[in-house]
């Protein structure tokens, strides 16, 4: 098959979408001719990878002074609608993504806004696309102008959501992978334990900084190291300084994906008290690192880890305590969960995750066939 990728920020962005999108590109590109088209930050890096066409645009990035100036001004305005639409205006003046669209036989989308661009822009060529839906929000007006032919959920827990809640017609669920490296990488503990999330409220910041306040009496020694960046930095960082513990937190800011494996192999473990997920990778990718977890006991994450780390009610302090407490003070533990983790996560390494992305795919083109023979 020809498959496009078609995502507004893979090359400028680090998370959960980029990964998803890049991990699978690479390994269908082992057996098809792949190409991915995405924006290109002025002024950024260029992004490559072996075996993918890569088509970069230069595009209004959801960062950018442009796009944040318009946020302000009109704060009904989304951000990434603007990202997608701005990618959308450029691909149309390219005539290379335009040669690039007439070749394609099957269009791949991860968020909705270029989804809602990119699908109806592929059936006026007849070209079938797919939406492998990462969010979990969808309005009466998407259903309304979106042309996808066919819809995957990253997990069980959203396909319900999305079709119970918004009538979305998913046929498969194809959840995102870890990379094999990731299962090779030796353990050796440094005294730290790890938060890695986009800083925002929803993510635990907070939460993340009251534990270890509690707990650092007993472990003195200990730091939290925070990966990441967002909105939520600085009420993150004034928390740390009213529970006086700023001195044992490092901030590290966003660090590339394969700077943030190093971190997994040595913390004692992975702090993840998140209130709201579709299907996490950073506890996974944990897990297939051999780094024990302690998560909310939320579905998402309770779908992504198969329930191995030990989850918490996202609101009970005192229990999160209590389990990080003993976690830390037993080592045997630790490496029980780590090895139990890294089991769980041997079965959704990205080439597995791809074969069955794959089919998916060879689905929506034998589908849009049948659709053109009909009307034949």
């Amino acid at each position: 098959m020809r498959i496009t990728f078609v995502s507004s920020s893979a090359g400028t962005t680090s998370g959960g979408i980029e990964t998803t999108v890049l991990s699978l590109a690479h390994e269908l590109s082992k057996r098809h001719d792949v190409a991915l088209i995405t924006g290109r930050r002025v002024g950024g890096v260029r992004f490559r990878r072996n075996g993918v066409r890569v088509l970069d645009l230069p595009f209004l990035h959801r960062f950018g002074k442009p796009i944040d100036f318009a946020s302000r001004c009109w704060p009904s305005v989304n951000p990434y609608l603007l990202e997608s639409l701005s990618l959308r205006t450029i691909f149309s003046l390219s005539a290379t993504v335009r040669k690039e669209l007439r070749k394609s036989e099957v269009f791949s989308t991860h968020t909705k806004y270029d989804s809602l661009f990119f699908s109806r822009l592929a059936a006026k060529h007849g070209t079938p696309s797919v939406f492998h839906v990462q969010g979990s929000r969808f309005g009466t007006l998407f259903k309304l102008l979106d042309r996808t032919t066919s819809y995957i959920a990253v997990s069980t827990s959203s396909k319900l959501e999305l079709v119970r809640n918004f009538g979305l017609p998913i046929r498969d669920v194809v959840s995102p992978g870890v990379s094999k490296k990731l299962l090779g990488l030796s353990r050796d503990e440094m005294d730290y334990v790890l938060f890695v999330a986009r800083l925002q409220r929803s993510k635990g910041i907070i939460e993340a900084v009251r534990i270890l306040s509690l707990i650092s009496p007993d472990f003195p020694g200990l730091r939290l190291v925070v990966i990441g960046e967002g909105p939520g930095y600085g009420e993150m960082r004034g928390e740390a300084i009213r529970l006086a513990v700023l001195g044992k937190i490092d901030f590290l800011g966003a660090l590339s994906h394969e700077e943030v494996w190093e971190y997994y192999s040595h913390a004692k473990l992975l702090l993840f008290p998140s209130r709201s997920e579709v299907y996490p990778l950073v506890p996974l990718e944990a897990m297939a690192a051999g780094c024990p977890v302690v998560a909310s006991d939320i579905s998402g994450v309770a779908e992504s880890t198969g329930r191995i780390p030990t989850l918490v009610s996202v609101d009970d302090v005192k229990e999160w305590i209590k389990v990080v407490t003993l976690l830390l003070t037993d080592d045997e533990a630790r490496v029980e969960q780590g090895n139990l983790g890294r089991e769980w996560a041997r079965r959704r390494t990205w080439d597995k995750v791809a074969l069955e992305y794959e089919h998916a795919l060879s689905a929506a083109v034998n589908m849009s066939i049948q659709v053109r023979r009909g009307f034949g």
